[in-house]
């Protein structure tokens, strides 16, 4: 009856210990986004070689056990084995902290969690390969080695912007004709940022934010397509003529038979003309 009793007793244990770690792991919430407050991403694209600030904010939910000593574990694993990271959390006095090298934020001893958590961790990473890299951070109890909560980010490293162009690099075009030219980044993986158009000479043609080109009067006209900062541009050099603007292939059609029927009607005429002038004599 004893035996029966004990091996109830350590069922009903097991099982309570079961439902206990369960919880746990729904009592604790990692976010991480690129701006204080920002919304929860799991990925995001950052320069090689460039600083950038992450931001990942641990959250005790209103059930939340207690836990007087938890450690948040940091570990980056790199797209091949050469490949490293840095994350610096600067502490309260200043002090720079490079957590990915010590494999954890805080204190290795560990620090109190609660429902009453709510602590936004600022890390600036910099990344020196081109690829992808896991940086997970996991909240674990330091008495049972228990995980409670897992946030892995996926930061894609990339090629940082060098320059752009504009296609085409020079056009000519009708007055009246509309075409839109293309901002490219250099090399083609980057990324551009906003751009302000401008046209040296708006009499002969403008530029609208998107773009959109658009002949004025016959002449030529630089378009520039310029970063908000100034330090990226990239010009166009538009020559535009007198002719029949281009606006469709059933629009030219149209134009051409108009111009062929004001030239036949013209030689009628002419022909009219000389027939009357013939009777005369």
């Amino acid at each position: 009856m004893k035996k029966v009793l004990l091996l109830c007793t350590a069922l009903l244990l097991s099982a309570s210990l079961c439902l206990t770690a369960s919880a746990a792991l729904t009592d604790y919430v990692i976010t991480a986004s690129t701006m204080e407050g920002g919304q929860d991403v799991s990925y995001i694209n950052v320069v090689i070689g460039t600083p950038h600030d992450i931001y990942f904010t641990l959250t005790g939910l209103p059930a939340a056990t207690p836990t007087p000593t938890a450690r948040l574990n940091v570990t980056v694993t790199p797209p091949m084995p050469m490949a490293s990271a840095q994350l610096i959390y600067v502490d309260g006095l200043g002090i720079g902290h490079d957590v990915a090298a010590a494999g954890h934020w805080g204190p290795a001893s560990g620090f109190a969690v609660s429902s009453a958590t709510n602590e936004t961790i600022k890390l600036t990473g910099t990344f020196d390969t081109l690829g992808q890299y896991d940086v997970t951070l996991t909240l674990v109890g330091v008495v049972l080695g228990r995980e409670m909560t897992t946030k892995t980010l996926i930061v894609n490293v990339i090629e940082g912007l060098q320059g752009m162009t504009l296609t085409p690099a020079a056009r000519t075009i009708s007055v009246g004709e509309v075409f839109k030219l293309k901002a490219e980044p250099v090399p083609s993986t980057a990324s551009l940022p906003p751009l302000v158009w401008s046209s040296n000479g708006p009499g002969i043609a403008t530029v609208d934010q998107f773009g959109n080109v658009t002949g004025v009067s016959a002449g030529k006209v630089v378009i520039t397509a310029r970063s908000a900062d100034g330090t990226l541009a990239a010009h166009s050099l538009i020559t535009v003529t007198t002719g029949i603007p281009k606006t469709g292939g059933g629009n030219d059609a149209f134009a051409a038979a108009v111009l062929l029927m004001m030239a036949m009607s013209a030689v009628v005429l002419r022909v009219g003309i000389f027939r009357k002038k013939d009777f005369r004599f």
